[in-house]
């Protein structure tokens, strides 16, 4: 079943991932080894029915490089994970572990390019997961490229431990064809169980290309379980030094598993188009536009939204109108380095909107955050202070604290 299977308790775990982070902190010169990565610590304070709420997550990211960098291959370990829980006085504790990778990565430059072996993220164009198991991809012949992948799935809410590989078996893979030109074609396939019963069944091909200012791209994908096309995407764009333009096409609906109590809600084809276009004016400063069409089961939907961007900000007029509600409002960005480690960011949403057409006046919405980021000799310090007004949330105010430190210890420091 794994390492994982065998976790002790929550809190003993978190102490255990703390303690060889520093026995590695210490030893890795002495082993020869390269230690990098990212601890951090978030404070998130709100406020419920039961009074205040202070909500702890703490996490780590590194790896270990275990051979030196002018070696033919690589192998290093690598790991993400992340532990909340509450710390107030008012509720339980509500602990939760969520290990995101946890893996041994080789990568070389023979026939088998990379090896990866524990959990990790997959990005796959079908679908995108986390999962226990073993992925290879083999060296470029003939310009063909090979993927393959096999494990068990996770529970994106239990990513604390691994689950059956017989009731949760999940495997696929992908064969691309990278011609000239920069473009690249692809067959892609994923197989996954749930509960012991097929939960998606995933073929799919995509196809890219860029030839000097143009990129585009196409993406179709068939649900075997539904007999029915999951998804359909075709996109494009153009760039230069004073514009850009894009066009996308989306035909999709859900990939629910036919296990799922969310298979029998009754779910709808969603139809979309999309335009954007940017027109450097003075300078950093651009006049953008987008627009939306769309349409869901018989409803037809419009998003009209233009404005203004700098290096360090954004200001829209965005218009809504169609499926679930109407919307109007402005809403505007900044991110503003005041020094070479000293960043104030901001952001506001003012709008108006109503979820039902019989009601005679337009629901207020205010959504604000602002704050400071401050970075010094690798250490991080976030405070951002988030606000929020409307039918249902009356001034919910929210305070961020985020505490972080990247490190690097041993050889090509």
């Amino acid at each position: 079943m794994g390492l994982l299977t065998y976790m002790p308790g929550k809190a003993c775990a978190s102490r255990i991932g703390t303690l060889i982070i520093l026995i590695l902190t210490v030893a890795a010169p002495a082993l020869g080894v390269e230690l990098s990565g990212r601890a951090f610590h978030d404070w998130y304070m709100t406020e419920d029915s039961a009074g205040g709420v202070i909500r702890l997550y703490t996490g780590l990211q590194s790896s270990v490089l275990l051979t030196p960098t002018k070696n033919d291959y690589q192998l290093s370990l690598n790991g993400y994970g992340r532990w909340a829980t509450n710390i107030d006085n008012n509720h339980d504790k509500d602990s939760d572990t969520r290990i995101y990778a946890l893996n041994m990565r080789y990568s070389g430059k023979k026939a088998v390019s990379e090896a990866i072996f524990g959990r990790m993220y997959l990005y796959h164009p079908a679908t995108s997961t986390v999962f226990d198991g073993i992925r290879i991809k083999t060296k470029t012949y003939w310009k063909f490229e090979l993927i393959a992948f096999g494990g068990s799935g996770t529970d994106g809410f239990q990513l604390d431990k691994v689950n059956s590989l017989s009731d949760n078996l999940l495997t696929g893979g992908s064969l691309r064809y990278n011609a000239r030109l920069n473009a690249a074609i692809g067959v892609h396939w994923l197989y996954r169980k749930q509960g012991g019963h097929t939960a998606y069944n995933l073929p799919a091909i995509d196809a890219s290309y860029r030839y000097k200012r143009f990129d585009g791209y196409a993406k179709a994908v068939y649900n075997f379980t539904q007999l029915a096309m999951n998804r359909l995407v075709v996109r494009t764009s153009y760039r230069d030094a004073d514009w850009y333009a894009s066009a996308e096409y989306t035909n999709r609906q859900p990939a629910l598993a036919v296990n799922s109590i969310f298979s029998i809600i009754e779910y709808y084809r969603v139809n979309e188009i999309r335009f954007s276009i940017e027109r450097r004016v003075y300078r950093h400063f651009r006049i953008v536009a987008q627009t939306f069409f769309g349409k869901v089961s018989d409803e037809n939907s419009q998003v009209l939204s233009a404005g203004i961007r700098g290096s360090y900000f954004t200001v829209l007029y965005r218009y809504y109108n169609g499926f679930g509600t109407d919307n109007n409002g402005l809403l505007a960005s900044a991110y503003v380095p005041m020094k070479k480690d000293l960043f104030l960011f901001a952001s506001a949403d003012f709008s108006k909107y109503r979820i039902q057409e019989s009601q005679d006046d337009d629901n207020d919405n205010i959504s604000l955050s602002s704050g400071v980021h401050y970075r010094y000799r690798g250490f991080g310090l976030r405070l951002e202070y988030q606000y929020l007004r409307n039918a249902v949330e009356d001034n919910d105010a929210r305070l961020l604290i985020r505490l972080d430190k990247r490190f690097h210890i041993g050889e090509g420091k």
